[in-house]
This record gives C-alpha cells, sequence and structure tokens, in this order.
C-alpha cells in the first residue's frame, strides 16, 4: 500500500458515516452493517448458520452481490444480476460461471439475500462479510452484455459518464478488467487495465481498449475477456 517509489490506485464505496442498527429481516442474526442506501450499497457481518438469510437494508434487489469468508480460505463468491440464483462466479479467480448451492437456490429479494449452508457463504460458525449494491439511475449500473468480437464492440448504456468500470466474461471465464478515469483522465480509449484475479502491474493492450462516453462504455477491443463473440461479458 506504500512502497517507496511505486504508484498505487485507491477506489472507495461510500458506506455511511456512521454503522447502522443491523438489519433484522433475515433469519441469521447480523454482527454488524453499514448502508448507504442513497448510494445503493451495504456492508454486512454474520456468521454463517448452515444456510439461511440477512438482510441487505437497501430497500431494493440487488445487483451484485460479493461475499468472503473473513476467518477461512475460501474465494470471493459473486452473484450478478444477470445469473439464476444456481450460478455464481469469484473474484479471485478466471474460471467460466459456475453451478452450485452457494445461494440456497433462491433469489436476493427487496429486504434479504438467501445464503447455503457451503462454506463459501454460510457454513455455520464461520464468519463472513457481503458486500451487496443496488443500481441507482445516474450513478451506478450493473449488468451484462454479448460480446461481438470486433473492434466496434458493444455500447452499454448506463445513463451517465462511468468513473470506474470492471468486466468479465463468465460464460468461457477470462480476467477481471478493471479501467478508470483516474489514472489517465478523459481521454479515450481506456488502454491501460488492471485485472481483480492477479497480481500483475497494469497492461496495455490494444485488444482490451473501452471508450467512457457521456452516457455508458463502448467496448474497442477483441479480447476475449471482454468482448468474446457471442459470449456473456458482465460488468
Amino acid at each position: 500500500t506504500n512502497n517507496n517509489n511505486y504508484t498505487y490506485v485507491g477506489w472507495a464505496w461510500d458506506a455511511g458515516t456512521t454503522a447502522a442498527t443491523p438489519s433484522t429481516d433475515g433469519s441469521m442474526t447480523l454482527s454488524g452493517q453499514w448502508v448507504n442506501a442513497t448510494a445503493g450499497f451495504s456492508i454486512t457481518t454474520y456468521t454463517g448458520t448452515e444456510g439461511g438469510s440477512f438482510g441487505h437494508a437497501l430497500g431494493a434487489k440487488p445487483d451484485l452481490i460479493i461475499v468472503k469468508g473473513t476467518g477461512t480460505a475460501v474465494s470471493w463468491t459473486v452473484w450478478n444480476n444477470t445469473f439464476p440464483n444456481t450460478k455464481y462466479t469469484t473474484l479471485d479467480g478466471s474460471a467460466a460461471i459456475g453451478t452450485y448451492n452457494v445461494w440456497g437456490n433462491t433469489d436476493p429479494t427487496n429486504t434479504i439475500v438467501t445464503v447455503s449452508g457451503d462454506s463459501y457463504t454460510g457454513n455455520n460458525g464461520d464468519a463472513y462479510i457481503a458486500y451487496c449494491w443496488t443500481a441507482i439511475p445516474g450513478f451506478s449500473a450493473f449488468g451484462g452484455f454479448h460480446g461481438n468480437g470486433s473492434a466496434t464492440g458493444p455500447f452499454i448504456h448506463t445513463g451517465f459518464l462511468p468513473r470506474w468500470v470492471m468486466l468479465r466474461n463468465v460464460e468461457t471465464g477470462g480476467n477481471w478488467q478493471i479501467y478508470d478515469s483516474e489514472r489517465y483522465g478523459s481521454s479515450n480509449p481506456k488502454t491501460y487495465f488492471l485485472e481483480a484475479d492477479d497480481q500483475d502491474d497494469e497492461a496495455d493492450d490494444s485488444a482490451s481498449d473501452v471508450d467512457f462516453c457521456s452516457n455508458g462504455f463502448t467496448i474497442r477491443g477483441t479480447s476475449n475477456d471482454i468482448n468474446e463473440s457471442a459470449h456473456d461479458i458482465i460488468y
């Protein structure tokens, strides 16, 4: 985080200025919670009970959920709003979307997220932290699209100029590629990216170019990680 003469980038999402009273909507008792419903983001800590549910306190169905065991060596488990409730992927891996009961085979709702008794999300007695987001018009967006394999790639409408974009091919697998407007300003295309699932320094690859637009972003690269033809990419 602070090595001499190294260059760093940091991204933060506001979860409020004080801890919230933990939600009681789910079946599990929460150990802590921070909520910023205006920004569509909450942080929840809980202890697994061989399955159950926790209240996310957003007042709307989450579009992105990331759960990590804090006391056990398990992967970061991810659900995106394009997934059925039997599917998941991982933030620290590059494998294709998987089928497994980590969400209790139950859709999240306006009030709760259901988890299974698996070690990824709800093993009895294990501690977990969950990050939940719901899209806020003009502020945040989550979803997916089909790649076309062309340098004239898909345009994804968000309704605002992005500051940060993360993409991943979940159909055949690939790296999580992250772009932001802080490191390289307003110029397009964004040619430098970082990858959430590895330790590499930032890469500059024209096959992974992305344009940030006033109302969304456009894929300008042909890399399978972000634009494999007829394959599912999430953001």
